[in-house]
């Protein structure tokens, strides 16, 4: 079971993948992608704070399946 959530300290954290790599893809609401790297880890830590304030779409693809959040930066 993949987690992914904001977390207080700006922050994204996605934890629970079992199969040690992933993509993750960060995307605008225009759908313009920001920001997109390879993982080969169990949990994901990054920091958001180099974006812009808005809505963006966080999505993370392994060998399992698919999971996307909507992040809200203020």
């Amino acid at each position: 079971h993949i987690s992914m959530y904001l977390s207080s300290d700006r922050n994204l954290r996605i934890v629970g993948l079992k199969s040690h790599k992933a993509l993750l893809t960060v995307f605008n609401v225009l759908g313009k992608k920001v920001f997109t790297k390879e993982y080969n880890s169990t949990e994901i830590n990054i920091s958001v704070a180099s974006l812009a304030s808005g809505i963006y779409l966080a999505k993370v693809n392994t060998a399992i399946g698919v999971k996307t959040i909507k992040l809200i930066r203020e």
